[in-house]
């Protein structure tokens, strides 16, 4: 691991099989749209073996007629979503290790919750320290030890560092 870092390496992680569906749904409401939020899952079946998909963005059904709602080209993924917290302790030797060795690190969605909950930011990932400001939102990957992933952020002169006892969440 320290070899990796070192050469700026991050090893591929796992990647989530996928599917583009249509969605057909039923549903009393007279509304115009139902939104099916991101993370709802869904279980598929082959043969005698189930398999869970997971909605990765929240998904606009339409009405199409009468109780028929429709969203068509619908990606979903296989396997279920899982959230990390961490309270940010402002010592630089904090560590936000994800606890899942086979997260797939493109679906990874990092947000810091700031003030009591008043400030929701959105963080991006990022590979390079170039063109980033003290401002920027960003985070950085890179192999932990045990086959893991940890994230750092900036510390306020490359990129945004999170306020202390802030709330960091990592969803994938």
């Amino acid at each position: 691991v320290s070899h990796a870092k070192e050469l700026n390496y991050v090893p591929r992680s796992f990647r989530s099989a996928y599917a583009k569906v249509k969605l057909t749904l039923t549903d009393t409401t007279d509304d115009a749209t139902i939104i099916i939020p991101r993370g709802t899952a869904f279980t598929g079946t082959e043969g005698n073996r189930n398999f869970v998909f997971t909605t990765a963005e929240n998904i606009q059904a339409l009405n199409v007629s009468g109780t028929t709602f429709e969203a068509n080209n619908v990606v979903i993924y296989e396997g279920d979503y899982i959230q990390d917290s961490f309270v940010v302790d402002g010592l630089s030797t904090k560590r936000y290790v994800a606890s899942n060795k086979t997260i797939d690190t493109n679906s990874l969605k990092v947000t810091v919750i700031e003030d009591n909950g008043a400030t929701v930011l959105s963080y991006e990932k990022t590979e390079s320290l170039f063109g980033i400001s003290a401002s920027d939102q960003v985070y950085f990957i890179q192999a932990a030890e045990n086959d893991s992933y940890e994230i750092l952020f900036g510390d306020g002169i490359i990129g945004r560092k999170p306020k202390t006892n802030s709330i960091v969440l990592m969803e994938y």
